[in-house]
């Protein structure tokens, strides 16, 4: 019951008015948790166990119905798994040269303070 009603919503979504968290959260009367997982969890379920295809944006979730949002999409999870892999790795790499040490000096970053660069001045003819 609870698949089949958020599938019916799901296919009504599209990109320019997606569902979000929060009206699924409402429709279920699930309790508010940082992250939304019982949110997440069913949207899982519907993308691996019922095959339906479904995006998402920052605003909320919503069923692709083009090869473009499908391929803008798959850019964003590229891009997402990316970035997974390369903090993965710089974790291990932290671990393995970790000396034990407990306090830390932040690193200096140099900060590019300098005022943007002005535009020529702009001469107007006279008439």
């Amino acid at each position: 019951m609870i698949m089949t009603r958020l599938l019916k919503q799901i296919l009504s979504a599209t990109k320019q008015t997606p569902i979000t968290s929060t009206e699924i959260r409402k429709m279920f009367h699930f309790k508010e948790v940082n992250g939304n997982p019982q949110e997440r969890a069913l949207i899982t379920e519907l993308i691996m166990d019922w095959g339906v295809p479904i995006g998402a944006t920052s605003d909320g979730y919503f069923l692709i119905r083009t090869e473009e949002e499908l391929e803008e999409y798959l850019a964003i999870l590229d891009s997402r798994a990316l970035n997974i892999m390369k903090r993965k790795e710089k974790v291990e790499l932290n671990y393995d040269s970790w000396d034990g040490e407990t306090s830390f000096t932040p690193p200096q970053r140099k900060l590019d303070i300098s005022p943007p660069p002005r535009s020529p001045p702009i001469l107007l003819s006279t008439i």
